[in-house]
Parts: structure tokens; C-alpha cells; sequence
């Protein structure tokens, strides 16, 4: 793509310039004939050359921006999968405080012969203090 855009706006229009003006130069005299063919050919190969270093820096910046933006997507790629990973511990915590829970309401709706309500309160808070450090 670099070279077939050098060769389209740099290459091929300053080639036919230089030829433009090197064919008008031939009306001049000898030596302002010679002085005006090099002029317009040194100035053809200039652009012929600044036109070539753009395309450098071109391809330079468009290589960086896309190394600018691999870099970028390997971040987001490995923080949803620390997002992921960190969700993943929550569901698995809550699954756990929920199975510890129902083993507390479980032992709240049996009976209890000889069992006050503040043993039951007293024990029913020790499970859940045991569940929520778990």
C-alpha cells in the first residue's frame, strides 16, 4: 500500500514534471538551458525523496498505533479475566454462605426439647459468625 502511494502521488507526478520541465528548458540558451535541467530534476528528486521519507513515517506511526492497540487489548483481555476469576470467587463465597445459612434456618425450625430461646439465639449467632468468616 506504502509503495503504490509513493509511486501514485510522489514518484510518477514529479517524474512527468521533471520531464515537463526539462523539455521546456531546451528553448534556453546553452548555459541557462543546463542550469534550469539541473534545477528541475534536483527538485524533482527532492520530492521524490521527501515524498519516500513521508512514507516511512507513515508506515512507522501505523506500525506504533498497532502495537498501541495489541498492548491495549492484551490489558482489557487480561483484566476481564481478572474480573472473571474475581467473580467466579464471589458466586463460589456466596453458594457457600447461602449453604451455611440454610444450615442455620435448618437448625432453627427443628425442635429443640429443653432448649431456651436464648440458647437458641446463642448458638443460631455462633453458626452465622462461624458462615461469615468462612
Amino acid at each position: 500500500m506504502y509503495v503504490i502511494n509513493f509511486l501514485a502521488v510522489a514518484a510518477l507526478p514529479l517524474a512527468i514534471a521533471g520531464y515537463g520541465g526539462h523539455l521546456a528548458a531546451k528553448v534556453l540558451g546553452e548555459f541557462d538551458r543546463k542550469r534550469a535541467v539541473r534545477i528541475v530534476w534536483t527538485l524533482a528528486i527532492l520530492g521524490v525523496f521527501m515524498a519516500g521519507l513521508q512514507q516511512v513515517f507513515a508506515y512507522r506511526s501505523h506500525k506504533a498505533e498497532d502495537l498501541r492497540q495489541l498492548s491495549v487489548a492484551a490489558t482489557d483481555e487480561k483484566d476481564r479475566r481478572q474480573l472473571q476469576e474475581e467473580l467466579q470467587r464471589s458466586l463460589q463465597r456466596e453458594d457457600y454462605l447461602r449453604t451455611e445459612l440454610d444450615a442455620v434456618a435448618r437448625f432453627l425450625r427443628a425442635s429443640h426439647p429443653g432448649m431456651n430461646v436464648r440458647a437458641v439465639n446463642a448458638a443460631a449467632s455462633r453458626m452465622a459468625e462461624h458462615a461469615m468468616r468462612e
